[in-house]
């Protein structure tokens, strides 16, 4: 099945990110882990192990570990594939999954991601001294890659959550447009040649229901698909335009409340020998038709026509476009009935009462109503998913960097324990100990922060200027993240923390 190819690049994206998470953890863990192993190293270069020796056994330790959680992996992809299928709204064959184009990139992943969660702790635990590492001379530190890493999470968790936040106010910017007609309340009915036949009967069977309170027909639906036309100046037969093309019966108009800037809609008992037709403001515009427009004629389709209508612009197609130009021509023959429910009506019960009547002229009819709401909602759905898509990647991504701070939190605390028992001794309380463990934390992700700012504001301004009408960025967008981030960080380390204070400082400082 296709796809918008951003939209597969956008996946790829979310998951690079996400990869990113999980190694920078390993890494960063692995490093931790270094000091323990340290001694090991050295007795293993004492006793002969070259510096290619000790990277092949850290390599073939990370192949093992990335070779069980590919396994793991593999199966979590066919358990949640058809979850994730819903998700996107694309149905996935699992068939894929043995394709050899599928199973090449899936190895060439797991080759990527062993050498990338191996490659700097092996040559960088195994670049040292044996005498050094014998003599305890050695003193290395991890804190500016314990830095680095902690910042590059965050900035990640910290960008995808301002995108989600993007992509909400944009949404709403969207839904409280003025489209310009109302679509609330309208159904549309889908006819057979059954009542096409009848259409005249139909409609004055359906007004008679006192939960109907207007009744039109039309070749389109408003929102949906339109076709495409020729228009041009009579005295410019040559500057053909392209237009768009709603064919419609007379009252459509005033169903749907399309709003009127100059002229008529259609009447009933207008004569067929002459054609006629509405144009919205852009198609006016792009004919350069001089006010008045009213009475002036075209020639549209092949054929004169007198616009007899200039109506307000209102969004017939996606409303993040600009508003193009549509020609309103009438029809005769519909292919559906568009009906206004009366406000508060009970859409079941009245389309029960619709069904019936339509019954009365073809008893094998079956209702299938279409509504204008649905219809106008739809185009959100892409919105939705990016956000439904985004959420689920910053859940993933937080849960991955909590895991990796929390770790990371508790070595540091671990290491940090005699001093703490000194702190303590001291008459240094728990509020100030907990906010010394925490301070860094917040510093950290403050430093995300900042780092993510143009980043967010560098990526959501090229993604809204896409958009013909589009929200603005807000300061919200780039403080809440990073405000929610700190929570979150705190709360996720608070368990260490608050497991350093009950510890008895006589027993920390008791410890070499």
């Amino acid at each position: 099945e296709q796809s918008n190819m951003r939209f597969v690049m956008l996946l790829s994206g979310l998951a690079l990110f996400i990869l990113l998470l999980a190694v920078t953890n390993f890494i960063n863990l692995f490093m931790a882990q270094g000091e323990t192993r340290m001694l090991e190293v050295g007795i293993r270069k004492t006793n002969g192990a070259a510096i290619g020796d000790i990277v092949r056994q850290f390599f073939s330790e990370v192949s093992v570990i990335v070779f069980v959680a590919f396994l793991f992996g593999f199966i979590l992809t066919v358990v949640f594939t058809p979850y994730f299928s819903e998700l996107i709204g694309k149905q996935i064959d699992l068939v894929q999954f043995w394709n050899p184009v599928f199973i090449l990139c899936a190895t060439g992943l797991f080759i990527m991601t062993v050498i990338c969660s191996a490659f700097y702790p092996a040559f960088y635990l195994s670049r040292f001294s044996p005498l050094d590492i014998l003599s305890k001379r050695l003193r290395f530190s991890k804190r500016r890659l314990t830095v680095a890493v902690v910042v590059f999470q965050s900035v990640i968790t910290i960008v995808l959550v301002s995108f989600i936040m993007i992509i909400d106010r944009q949404t709403d910017y969207l839904r409280n447009l003025p489209i310009g007609y109302n679509p609330e309340n309208v159904v549309n009915i889908p006819l057979n040649n059954t009542i096409q036949n009848s259409y005249d009967a139909v409609k004055q069977e359906l007004l008679s229901i006192p939960e109907i309170n207007q009744v039109s027909g039309a070749q389109h639906l408003f929102g949906g698909g339109c076709s495409g036309q020729i228009i041009s100046l009579l005295d410019n037969k040559e500057g053909n335009h392209s237009i768009n093309e709603y064919r419609i019966m007379p009252g459509m108009c005033e169903l749907m409340e399309v709003q009127l800037l100059e002229g008529s809609f259609f009447k009933e008992n207008a004569p067929d020998s002459i054609y006629q037709m509405i144009l919205n403001e852009a198609a006016v515009k792009m004919l350069g038709l001089s006010s008045p427009t009213v009475g002036k004629s075209v020639n549209y389709k092949g054929s004169i026509t007198e616009v007899i209508g200039i109506a307000k612009d209102f969004y017939y197609a996606n409303p993040v476009d600009k508003i193009q130009p549509i020609a309103l021509s009438r029809t005769d023959w519909p292919y559906y009935v568009s009906i206004r429910f009366r406000e508060g009506t009970d859409r079941l019960q009245a389309l029960g009462k619709t069904s019936l009547a339509f019954r009365q002229f073809d008893p094998d009819f079956i209702l299938n109503p279409i509504w204008n709401e649905d219809i106008y909602a739809k185009n959100f759905e892409t919105f939705k998913t990016i956000s439904k898509i985004i959420t689920v990647a910053s859940l993933l991504s937080i849960f991955i960097a909590m895991l990796g701070l929390v770790a990371i939190h508790l070595y540091t605390t671990i290491r940090r324990t005699k001093e703490i028992g000194i702190r303590r001794i001291n008459g240094a309380g728990s509020e100030a100990i907990f906010a010394l463990l925490t301070g860094d934390i917040v510093k950290w992700i403050a430093i995300a922060g900042i780092t993510a700012a143009p980043i967010i504001y560098y990526m959501a301004s090229n993604m809204l200027n896409e958009y013909s009408n589009r929200t603005s960025l807000s300061w919200t967008m780039f403080v809440i993240p990073v405000f929610i981030q700190c929570i979150v960080a705190i709360l996720a380390t608070s368990g260490v923390t608050l497991w350093a204070l009950h510890q008895n400082p006589v027993n920390a400082l008791k410890k070499e």
